[in-house]
């Protein structure tokens, strides 16, 4: 295939030399495919973005897109380049990005060679008992078990039964039953597992408001049957909105928010690091007085 795509380029470079697109530089230096002013596109740099699995015929014409691609940006490049009034403007704007850029990977590179690669544990449940007030629910969030099943489903009322117990013995018959005809019977589990009280409600029908304070009891709001289905509800605990949240549900956020913490002041250190170390070798200079922000008088 590599030979395939070496024809097809080759093909398409005497087509080029011999329509006079590269003049006598292109008969001269084999290698050059297209030059615009003083950029050069050469035939190793064309062949490393032809892919794979090309025939001929299509090799040709990915190379004959890419090549006029890569002339027109150019042709643009310079002619902008010839008619922008402030070129030097444009220029240290570049030069501006590009040092931006080189600082971020630096300062990524110096974090995470430097910072510990996991939070322990214990100091996310330090920052978390210290900071309660900051993690208040926006909304409830509820332990319990959700069954929606056809209303003439075989043993409607054992199952009803079963998800109002919520005993290790009947759920296991839950699941039981649900495995002889999943795509029927849809069945949640999370009495285990917080769960945003929202993820429920969705699933009940619309017209389905109670709120889980309610239904923290078994009672009439947490059965209803829609549109040939019986929804069973059973919360078994509820949190209220604006109760704190329980730490399992929060960690990640708080392992985040120190991470981020963390990163900011390493990247502050760093930076007076350096600026120190620009100082005492004397690549860095600054004739201001940063504390009062007024320049010093020097003498020549």
């Amino acid at each position: 295939m590599t030979h395939l795509k070496s024809v097809a380029i080759l093909l398409f470079a005497v087509c080029l030399t011999s329509c006079g697109g590269g003049g006598d530089t292109a008969i001269d230096r084999g290698d050059i495919v297209a030059r615009v002013g003083k950029s050069v596109l050469t035939m190793p740099e064309l062949m490393e973005k032809v892919p794979y699995g090309l025939t001929p015929a299509d090799s040709v014409r990915f190379v004959s897109a890419y090549v006029h691609q890569w002339v027109d940006a150019r042709i643009i490049g310079e002619v902008a380049a010839r008619n922008i009034p402030d070129m030097p403007a444009i220029e240290e704007k570049v030069n501006a990005y590009r040092n931006e850029l080189v600082m971020m990977e630096y300062r990524r590179l110096m974090y995470e060679q430097n910072m510990p690669k996991e939070l322990s544990e214990d100091s996310l449940e330090v920052y978390y008992s210290r900071h309660q007030d900051d993690f208040r629910l926006d909304a409830p969030l509820i332990k319990g078990i959700f069954v929606k099943i056809p209303d003439n489903a075989p043993r409607l009322n054992d199952v009803k039964k079963w998800v109002r117990s919520g005993t290790e013995e009947d759920l296991d018959k839950i699941e039981k039953y649900q495995l002889s005809d999943p795509e029927k019977m849809e069945y949640h589990y999370f009495a285990d597992n917080w769960t945003d009280w929202g993820k429920i409600a969705g699933r009940m029908p619309l017209d389905f408001n109670a709120s889980p304070e309610l239904l923290s009891r078994w009672d009439k709001t947490s059965e209803m049957s829609r549109n040939g289905y019986t929804y069973l509800l059973n919360v078994t605990e509820v949190l209220p909105k604006g109760a704190v949240a329980p730490f399992e549900t929060v960690k990640e956020t708080v392992r985040d928010y120190i991470a981020g913490v963390m990163r900011i002041e390493y990247d502050k250190r760093l930076r007076q690091h350096l600026y120190e170390e620009g100082v005492e070798r004397g690549d860095v200079e600054v004739k201001i007085d940063l504390t009062t922000a007024e320049l010093t008088k020097t003498t020549e």
